[in-house]
């Protein structure tokens, strides 16, 4: 049984539908913009906190 089978399996889909929803290009390319997005959140973040513990 292949991983991508397993993983179907747990998850209560069909091998086709996991696949369709996990293993896309259009999938591939949401989960990439969705770390860009997650990543600049973070950026930004610390450099608000920096500057807010800076003028403490």
């Amino acid at each position: 049984m292949e991983v991508t089978e397993k993983i179907a399996i747990e998850h209560g889909l069909k091998k086709d539908e996991y696949e369709k929803y996990y293993e896309s290009t259009e999938a591939n390319e949401d989960s990439k913009s969705d770390a860009n997005v997650i990543l600049f959140l973070v950026i930004v973040s610390v450099i608000a906190m920096t500057y807010w513990v800076a003028g403490q």
